[in-house]
């Protein structure tokens, strides 16, 4: 495994696959890590807010968490080599949801798909606390999830040097 990891055409190569335009399609955008990172925090605000504004203000404001969090990463260049982290956990998060599972080593993948589906759960569950204002659940739950997000991402990235 003496070789690097490269962009492009030239991904299969590192193990062999026969396909070799795991990334070639897709852009990696650094900001993406960080802006879905910090939309939970506003997104659960946002639905927290109901109590107060009511639920139709409430949704325009969970509508512009969304937009923001679709809008702002499409606003960074492309990068081309994935020298930060943010950029090797965009990377590896396209080789992971993409066609290009294979591609990573599978000795990690069940503690990965353990953590994904338990980030995404307690994130289901802080929206819910949220949305019944309790404050206490909703604060455990988000740091749950942005947690287990992380873990995630970072088990992801050191995949890629496997």
């Amino acid at each position: 495994m003496a070789d690097k990891l490269t962009f492009g055409r030239e991904i299969g190569k590192r193990t062999g696959s026969i396909r070799k335009d795991t990334t070639a399609d897709w852009p990696i955008r650094p900001a993406e890590v960080w802006v879905r990172l910090g939309a939970v925090p506003m997104l659960l605000a946002a639905v927290w807010s109901h109590a107060r504004l009511g639920w139709l203000p409430s949704l325009g404001l969970i509508m512009a968490v969304v937009g923001m969090a679709l809008a702002l990463p499409r606003l960074q260049p492309v990068v081309r080599q994935p020298t930060s982290w943010a950029a090797r956990v965009c990377l590896a998060e396209r080789l992971w949801f993409g066609p290009g599972r294979a591609e990573l080593p599978l000795d990690n993948q069940p503690a990965l798909r353990f953590l994904f589906s338990f980030s995404m759960t307690t994130l289901v569950g802080a929206v819910l606390t949220s949305a019944l204002n309790l404050l206490d659940s909703t604060i455990l739950l988000a740091a749950t999830s942005l947690s287990a997000r992380l873990v995630f991402q970072a088990l992801l990235v050191g995949s890629l040097r496997r």
